[in-house]
């Protein structure tokens, strides 16, 4: 468990069959992890039983699916984990989620509540539009192996993996950019764009709800705010 724990609810559940390789923060070669606001960061392959359930999560959370899928509910709205997603869920509101598939394989990191990202607090949980995104796992897997190689000649290639992480968490969250509201427009009307070049297709509401990575109630208020229909 983390140094979150108190936060975790007594329905989280965590089965013997999860294995979670913990990046080690400790020493000069991880600084450029923990100066970027890294508490906590890892490589998760879960299988079930696996429920997360945080009450007035005190982190923000930016998690990389690699493969599989989950659920993931904040404040009563559902959306999906899924496959090459990048996902941030900042900090205060309980969060939950869970795998519904037979395994689910991620990359995440527990960012403090701190300057750096205090541009994250009151924004909603958003799928990010991140470059490169499947470098992640091979970076947090070279910088562990590294860590817990490092002897004389091997200092230089922890810090080194650090500091491209660090700037990899830097460069997914920017300060200012596109505002939330503007990036669901746009993913909406991307969605419609691709629904009127595929007229003989018979979409559902969870489908193109989950192209936009929010649930359909979430898509019906959204269309009703955006486009008044």
């Amino acid at each position: 468990m983390s140094v979150n724990d108190k936060y975790l609810s007594k329905t989280t559940i965590i089965g013997q069959s999860c294995r979670e390789l913990f990046l080690p923060l400790m020493g000069k070669a991880a600084a450029p992890l923990v100066q970027a606001g890294v508490r906590l960061a890892g490589f998760s392959e879960l299988k079930q039983p696996y429920i997360m359930d945080r009450k007035s999560q005190n982190f923000h959370l930016l998690l990389y699916t690699v493969s599989g899928k989950a659920k993931l509910w904040i404040g009563g709205e559902e959306y999906d984990f899924a496959e090459k997603n990048l996902w941030v869920v900042p900090a205060g509101p309980d969060v939950h989620y869970e795998l519904h598939e037979a395994s689910w394989v991620i990359c995440w990191f527990h960012l403090g509540r701190c300057k750096e990202w205090a541009h994250l607090e009151g924004r909603q949980a958003q799928v990010i539009d991140a470059e490169d995104n499947e470098k992640l796992p091979v970076l947090m897997q070279g910088f562990a192996s590294e860590y817990h190689l490092a002897q004389a000649g091997r200092v230089d290639a922890v810090r080194m993996y650090a500091e491209i992480l660090a700037l990899y968490v830097r460069r997914a969250l920017p300060r200012g950019g596109v505002s939330e509201n503007n990036r669901l427009r746009q993913r909406i009307e991307r969605l419609w764009t691709h629904v009127e070049e595929a007229p003989s297709f018979e979409w559902s509401a969870e489908e193109l709800a989950g192209r936009c990575y929010i649930s359909p109630t979430h898509l019906f208020r959204l269309c009703q705010q955006y486009f008044g229909c």
